[in-house]
């Protein structure tokens, strides 16, 4: 029996996961959990010797050594890893950078180069690994100045490098990368394309490949925001499944045969082989199709392609070129068969086996931050994260799966925790320096150097560190003796080198031995940055030969890299050797055809030799792939003798204008008026245009001179350049006084009355992608002062179209006329009077004479661009779905569509506060919705973009609108227009849309601003279906407001005691929070006191107060108040009178003026409140009764009511019940301020009667 238990015994030790075995691992966790890393190293270093779970405690011993700043000495003080590790692949890939293993790119020497020769060449190691350390030593070798045998390397990774590529396409804010742009289902050159800038493009093969397997496109496709298309033709002696293997740094999309094979739609930055899928090669050519995507940021777009056999070891019974083959497109509708990292897989596969070992956690999230797949990473981490949160090891770790782009905030707090917890840390103490550095604190920041080499010795870092410390404490022999000692100990180092370089030549005057430095290094060591300061220093030493020869070789290095030629093209340019920089360029040209830049330059040497037909030919082809080049269009008009365009516009005699104004008698009631005001646009085929804006004032009084004094020219910087051309006061005696100019601004000095300004300003302006090309704009003749002439002269390119509309002045019409290949029209006003300034009257939009021009089509064009624009920041990921968990911890599928919005809005409302920054918030596009989480700010756009993806995310068909809200008029955009000011979202429950606004955090949820009733709106569905227009936002009668108030009031011989409670609803919640809401009660104290005093003539004392629902979001906020009022009885003889309390103000008579009115009158704009119902309990004391009681007042006016009631419940006893109905949203004509004055009237005397009592 015993025997039997034993072996029970055994056999159940054997299913027990092996960390529980491993006590020196397990407890070396327990140790770093408690932040005590020097047991910990003891414990691991234990269990690596006894080799139980030698594998992770190898790997802890690497992240805690790594951690510690001392993981660059790891291969020197312990055994190789690769030698440890029992299946060391996926340990190799998560530590591939670290330098246990290889350490960053760069030149290679002792257990790391055996590493690398190991990965390339053991064929235990799967054919990705080896193709990675390929490539890895090619690097080394390239930085051994080993040139030819670098590019021998590259070969054996078995990419595909022969490609032609198209584009750029559009991709503002990623919207480019479901988008079918042609090059898919048109593989021939000859059709052509429409590129991001609106220029043709087609298929080209660039003059250079890289011979890298890594496919550089940067310069294939010149642009900061883009899509583009690669295509290459793989030739295959016979039917086989493969292994599409793809990386890169961009979004990524691959297809085969025109089968869509991969879509990664996040734009990171992965190694090769990251994704891939099974596919078929057909005997013969077949199409590899490569779309890459990249936004503004990404500084290295590139791409590899492999197709492996099941090891992922390269095909070698296949061929590729770039030249148009015949194939035959798989029309299979089969779903593509993707295939997991075999790292992920592997550690996946151990957690899964054992759980308890947080190392595993680690290592997958390495794999995944490789690939910046950050949100995976997250995922992994996040358990440990919250369980361990003073293992300052665990929080660095998850500091690395952090988003430098969407997690910044979060990755600032958990640094300063590091900080906090682990203060003599290496990486903490060396953070310390850096900002000591900052605060030009040297001799602290010495100190805490010398900390760091007693904890880990003197290192290449320290030894830097204090050069530069001791020669800003300007101690120069320490400076020079560790300087050389450095040179001796870390001769192939490019920091040192280049500092030694600076030594010598700039400090000893030594420029011979400055050049010897870098001549030595580069004998066996390459660096670009020392290459290129040695070519700099071969010109400056009239060896022009030498430096030639070393910038050819800065080409030969990167033959596909346009930078790489420019430096040569600039010195024979410099040196008139037109020829030689042509020839240059034109190498650039080959590799990056449509970069205007380029064409532009040799555009140039061609005017330097006079040759006017090719700078001309190559000036247009420069314009045509960039609209926004003035100066090519310059060029081009002055090389075809064609005059100034601005020539062709109406001409006007500022001076005389300005003159004859400065000797004309003036009306001072104004405080200035325009002399003129003119604008010159004109719209380049291209979809470019410039502007001139020219402006005359003459000042009138103070008030004028404070207006005028300093203005700032309104442009936008983002896609306009500004050029102030003239700045000046005029004085009468016709001096002139410049004006001071800084960009933008412009301040007006010795300005009096009676002067006049003038100024002029050009705008040049080019926007990008599929609204780059549009024009739109507003000019208002009518001004708050009058206006001697305003003018707006529009000439358009013949190819364009414009939509125009002139609002409230039918008779003014365009004069038109025709120039070259351009449509001149002209529209003027002369003596324009001012608009009459009235309270409540709309917006000048609504009632000014006004021009809108736009090129926009319809609608429809904004919202697609807009819905293309926005989706992709709608994008679930980490934490978006950990913000969805925790509004729905059970799920979402059982709650119906308004509590699912309900919860959504009230999250937000109560965690994310509105912020609307310029630094932070782009004007259209809104932020990703994690970063709206993560920092807890966001402005409109960012706040309804992120309700849209959790109400997406939770089944709600949900959407944005954008806005020009009601303030701006129910005309500010006649025509198609980006002039929206607002974002809000809209939602749909029981089979009605919604509105939600976002930006109130005291809103009860679906109650709709009046910011927003009769507001223009543009609906932006999700995914466009189109028949999109705008629209006023109509109200309904879910949104009243609503103010319902019971009063009792308390005759106490001559006060009045007055208990009153009100309801508030909607948007009257929010005001009332806004109040009162997280004030002391003092503050509120107070305001309640001066609210109520401002009813009365009498002190008013406040005994109480009470509020409900005044912390939260619901949907009215009650308020009850004790108060008295002093003195407030009349006493007349016998007689006592009193006048009712109604406390809120339903009609007063300042809207009304003894003036004519000219304009309507916006009521909304006055009333905020739809309903009033009050009712009021007055009780005197018993004996005495009512004597005169006022009768009942009935009122109406344009469906508008009021009612006033009177009832004796008792002979001491009166009830009072007001109700009015506003109509708020009406438009009172000017006809009829009249009659509303009438109305008023009744309703103000109604309520100023006493009622009288003995």
């Amino acid at each position: 029996m015993k025997f039997f238990l034993r072996n029970v015994g055994a056999a159940l030790l054997l299913l027990l996961p092996i960390t529980l075995l491993a006590g020196d691992y397990e407890k070396a966790w327990d140790a770093l959990h408690r932040n005590d890393k020097q047991p910990a190293r003891e414990f691991l270093l234990k269990a690596i010797k006894n080799n139980v779970n030698r594998d992770n405690a190898v790997a802890t011993l690497i992240l805690l050594e790594t951690y510690d700043g001392i993981g660059t000495s790891y291969l020197e003080r312990y055994p190789d890893p690769l030698d440890q590790w029992s299946q060391p692949g996926p340990y190799a890939y998560a530590f591939w950078f670290n330098y246990a293993v290889l350490g960053e790119y760069g030149k290679k020497s002792g257990k790391q180069l055996a590493n690398l020769e190991r990965l390339a060449t053991d064929t235990t190691f799967n054919g990705s690994l080896r193709a990675a350390a390929n490539y890895f030593k090619g690097y080394h070798l390239f930085f051994c100045q080993q040139q030819q045998q670098s590019r021998a390397m590259y070969p054996k990774m078995g990419a595909l490098e022969d490609w032609q590529c198209v584009g750029p396409f559009d991709n503002i804010s990623r919207s480019g990368f479901n988008k079918e742009y042609g090059p898919l289902k048109q593989p021939a050159t000859g059709k052509g394309f429409t590129s991001y800038n609106n220029a043709e493009v087609d298929w080209f093969t660039p003059l250079h490949g890289t011979g890298q397997g890594w496919i550089f496109v940067g310069a294939s496709f010149p642009a900061t925001d883009a899509v583009g298309y690669a295509q290459t033709f793989v030739l295959s002696d016979r039917e086989q499944d493969a292994v599409l293997a793809l990386g890169g740094n961009g979004a990524l999309k691959v297809w085969m045969n025109d089968k869509l094979l991969l879509a990664e739609e996040e734009e990171r930055a992965t190694e090769l082989d990251a994704f891939k899928a099974r596919c078929h090669l057909r005997k013969g050519y077949n199409r590899v199709l490569v779309q890459i995507g990249f936004t503004h940021g990404n500084n290295l777009p590139n791409f590899i392609v492999r197709l492996t056999d099941d090891q992922y070891n390269p095909l070698r019974n296949i061929s590729s070129t770039s030249v148009l083959q015949t194939y035959q497109a798989d029309t299979t509708t089969a779903a593509p068969q993707t295939i997991m990292h075999f790292a992920e897989d592997f550690f996946r596969r151990r957690m899964t086996q054992y759980p308890q070992d947080p190392a595993y956690a680690f290592l997958l999230s390495k794999v995944y931050v490789r690939n910046q797949e950050y949100d995976k990473a997250k995922a992994i981490m996040h358990d440990l994260y919250k369980k361990y949160p003073n293992n300052p090891i665990v929080l660095n770790q998850y500091g690395e799966c952090l988003s430098t782009k969407y997690d910044a905030t979060e990755l600032q707090e958990l640094q300063e925790n590091i900080k906090q917890q682990d203060p003599d840390n290496y990486w903490v103490l060396y953070s310390k320096t850096n900002k000591l550095e900052e605060e030009k604190k040297f001799q602290e920041e010495l100190e805490i150097v010398n900390e760091m080499i007693a904890q880990q010795g003197e290192t290449q870092l320290t030894r830097l560190k204090r050069i530069g410390i001791y020669a800003n404490l300007e101690r120069m022999d320490s400076t020079v003796y560790l300087l050389k000692d450095a040179y001796e100990r870390y001769a192939d180092k490019e920091d040192v080198i280049l500092v030694m370089y600076y030594y010598y030549k700039k400090l000893m005057k030594d420029p011979a031995a400055a050049l010897e430095v870098m001549e030595k290094f580069s004998e066996h060591n390459y660096s670009y940055k020392v290459t290129k300061a040695m070519a700099e220093e071969y010109f400056e030493q009239n060896k022009a030969d030498k430096g030639i020869a070393v910038l050819k070789a800065i080409i030969a290095s990167a033959p596909y890299d346009t930078d790489t030629y420019d430096p040569l093209a600039v010195y024979f340019f410099s040196r008139q050797q037109y020829d030689s920089a042509i020839y240059y360029m034109n190498e650039a040209h080959g590799i990056s055809p449509y970069y205007h830049k380029i064409m532009g330059d040799i555009a140039s040497c061609y005017m330097q030799q006079n040759n006017k037909q090719q700078a001309l030919a190559y000036y247009k082809k420069a314009l045509s792939q960039y609209a926004g080049g003035s100066n090519y269009r310059r060029k081009i008009r002055e090389l075809e003798n064609k005059p100034d365009i601005f020539s062709y516009f109406p001409k006007l005699d500022n001076y005389g204008e300005i003159n004859k104004a400065l000797k004309q008698p003036r009306d001072t009631v104004q405080p200035y008026y325009f002399i003129f005001d003119e604008k010159n646009v004109v719209l380049y085929p291209e979809g470019a245009n410039e502007q001139m804006i020219s402006t005359a004032v003459y000042i009138n009084n103070k008030n004028g001179i404070d207006s005028w004094k300093e203005i700032s020219v309104p442009y936008n910087s983002v896609y306009q350049d500004v050029t102030i051309l003239k700045a000046e006061v005029i004085k009468a005696n016709g001096a002139h006084v410049p004006a001071e100019t800084y960009e933008n601004s412009i301040v007006f000095t010795r300005l009096e009355t009676g002067d006049a300004i003038y100024y002029n300003y050009k705008l040049s302006s080019f926007g990008i992608g599929r609204l780059g090309r549009e024009y739109w704009d507003k000019y208002y003749f009518t001004a708050s002062v009058p206006t001697g002439m305003a003018r707006y002269n529009m000439l358009v390119a013949d190819q364009l179209h414009i939509n125009y509309v002139f609002r409230n002045n039918e008779a003014v019409k365009p004069v038109e006329s025709k120039h070259e290949n351009f449509h001149l029209y002209t529209w003027e006003m002369k003596n324009v009077p001012a608009y009459k300034k009235e309270s409540y009257m709309p917006n000048l939009d609504d009632i000014g004479q006004v021009l809108h021009i736009s090129t926009v089509k319809s609608w429809d064009v904004i919202a697609e661009w807009y819905s293309d624009l926005t989706r992709e920041q709608c994008q679930e990921d980490f934490d978006l779905n950990a913000a969805f968990k925790e509004i729905f911890p059970d799920g979402a599928g059982q709650l119906n569509d308004w509590q699912k919005a309900r919860s959504i809005y009230e999250y937000i409302e109560q965690r994310i506060a509105y912020s609307s920054i310029s630094f932070r918030q782009g004007a259209y596009i809104p932020q990703r919705a994690s970063k709206t989480l993560s920092t807890r700010l966001g402005d409109c756009k960012d706040l309804s973009a992120l309700f849209v993806s959790l109400a997406r995310k939770a089944g709600l068909d949900a959407n944005l609108m954008l806005v020009s809200t009601r303030r701006n008029g129910r005309h500010s955009m006649v025509l198609p227009s980006m002039e929206f000011n607002h974002c809000v979202a809209r939602f749909k429950a029981d089979n009605e849309y919604h509105y939600l606004e976002l930006t109130d955090n005291q809103l009860p949820f679906n109650a709709l601003p009046q910011s927003l009733v009769a507001a223009q709106v543009l609906n932006i569905p999700f995914n466009y279906k189109g028949s999109e227009k705008i629209e006023l936002l109509p109200e309904d009668d879910k949104h009243k407001t609503v103010v319902l108030r019971k009063t009792k009031v308390v005759i106490n011989d001559t006060d009045q005691q007055v208990v009153t409670s009100s309801r508030r609803s909607g948007e009257l919640a929010s005001l009332m929070r806004g109040h009162y809401a997280h004030k002391t009660k003092e503050e509120v104290s107070e305001g309640l006191t001066s609210s109520l005093s401002s009813q009365s003539k009498n002190p008013v004392v406040l005994d109480q107060y009470t509020f409900n629902n005044l912390d939260n979001l619901q949907d009215t906020v009650s308020q009850e108040l004790h108060y008295t009022i002093k003195n407030d009885v009349i006493n007349v003889g016998d007689f006592s009178m009193i006048k009712p309390v109604f406390v809120d103000v339903v009609a007063t008579a300042d809207i009304f003026s003894a003036d004519a009115r000219q304009y309507p009158f916006e009521y909304w704009n006055y009333e905020n409140t739809d309903q009033y119902v009050t009712d009021i309990d007055v009780e005197i004391p018993a004996g005495k009764a009512f004597d005169q009681v006022p009768a009942d007042v009935e009122a109406g006016f344009n469906n508008m009511s009021y009612h006033l009631t009177y009832k004796k419940s008792a002979p001491n006893k009166l009830s009072i019940r007001r109700s009015f109905a506003t109509n708020r949203n009406q438009l009172i004509e000017a006809t009829d301020m009249g009659n509303m004055k009438d109305f008023f009237t009744k309703i103000m005397n109604a309520e100023q009667k006493y009622i009288s009592f003995k």
